[in-house]
């Protein structure tokens, strides 16, 4: 249906709300049959026309527009709480439907913002997408695959997973880079000619950024993804008999091999080149959730000393992938100039190289909560 709702109730100033918002869906409903069908009709409108899923009811949106309620602030991943007994699967189901409502829960907010208007951009929105995304990453693979749910399904989602990632990451490092990195710089710029055209760069390409992160989460492989881990959530759970590991064995395993890298990195933490240390610092965010979605069947405290340790590595190692980032994003917008651009290279790459980092120090690892 497609037509404007509008909403006459008394707002929160006890005034009519006259606010409009229009209303062009289409409602898919099983009556009767496998749940099957449905979404292979689903999943065939998806490809064909430009539909984006959207869990709202019509009564709810217009609920928000009579009280005028303000957009959702930005939200963080809710706690799982496994239940008792749960095994693998279990896990898996309830990683992947948390990590797709803490998706959901930031996808408006973000598209509901216009980059350039610095009063109201809240680029918290796009952070905690992105981290939506790579949780929902680590659930559809090492979770899945170590308890062996669904793994045919989940393989097809790697690349379009990746490639999501990959387009919001961009889009948030220029979201760091306006925020963090180029105050501390701007100011060393002599040149007032010279700061308004790096100025206009940096919020083209970060506008352009927005507009690629956008577009990515409306398109219709992302809607695929939506549609194809709904279908797989709706599947009856395989029994004890059928399946090829032992309830959370495997994770285990892929625990111990995790920890084992991390042992190896941080014995030649210094020696480590830049590259190395975003790939221990990727090692270090699998475990981290890996043990959020299942850390309610473990001891608490043992959990919370993991936690605690990844964290530190992940602020520790992150600070100089940051580095990495800004440097690129220095070059690029150096390349981008006409006037002086090698020399205001050269002195922007001082001042950041300038800046302290943490100190590149870890505490030894705890001892395995999972053992």
């Amino acid at each position: 249906s497609s037509k404007s709702s509008k909403s006459s109730k008394k707002g929160k100033s006890g005034k009519s709300c006259e606010s409009r918002e229009a209303i062009c869906e289409l409602e898919l409903e099983l009556k009767t049959g496998a749940v099957d069908d449905l979404f292979d009709i689903a999943l065939q409108l998806a490809d064909r026309h430009p539909l984006l899923l959207d869990n709202r009811s019509k009564a709810e949106r217009g609920d928000a527009l009579a009280r005028e309620l303000p957009r959702a602030s930005a939200a963080k991943a809710v706690d799982i709480a496994l239940p008792q007994g749960a095994d693998a699967q279990v896990a898996v189901q309830l990683a992947i439907e948390n990590c797709l409502l803490h998706w959901q829960a930031n996808e408006l907010g973000f598209h509901a913002q216009a980059t350039g208007d610095d009063g109201n951009y809240d680029s918290e929105y796009l952070h905690q997408l992105r981290v939506a995304i790579r949780r929902l990453r680590v659930a559809a693979g090492t979770l899945a695959q170590s308890a062996d749910w669904q793994t045919d399904a989940m393989a097809k989602l790697k690349k379009p997973l990746r490639k999501l990632g990959q387009q919001l990451g961009a889009a948030r490092d220029w979201d760091v880079f306006t925020e963090e990195t180029w105050p501390l710089l701007l100011d060393q710029i002599d040149d007032e000619a010279l700061r308004v055209a790096l100025q206009e760069e940096i919020n083209l390409q970060r506008t352009l950024s927005h507009a690629g992160a956008r577009a990515a989460l409306r398109n219709r492989e992302a809607q695929r993804v939506l549609l194809m881990l709904g279908r797989c959530l709706l599947q009856e759970a395989a029994t004890p008999a059928e399946r090829k590991t032992e309830s959370f064995a495997d994770l285990n395993h892929q625990l111990d091999d995790y920890q084992s890298q991390l042992v190896v990195g941080l014995n030649d933490l210094h020696k480590l080149k830049p590259e190395a240390l975003h790939q221990l610092r990727i090692m270090a965010k699998k475990i981290r959730y890996l043990s959020e979605f299942t850390a309610s069947r473990y001891n608490a405290d043992a959990v919370e000393k993991w936690l605690k340790w990844l964290k530190k590595a992940q602020d520790v190692l992150g600070s100089r992938n940051d580095r990495r980032a800004a440097v690129a994003r220095i070059d690029g917008l150096c390349g981008a100039i006409a006037k002086r651009h090698g020399e205001v290279k050269r002195r922007l790459h001082a001042l950041i190289d300038a800046h302290t980092l943490p100190e590149l120090d870890l505490a030894p690892l705890p001892a395995p909560y999972w053992r």
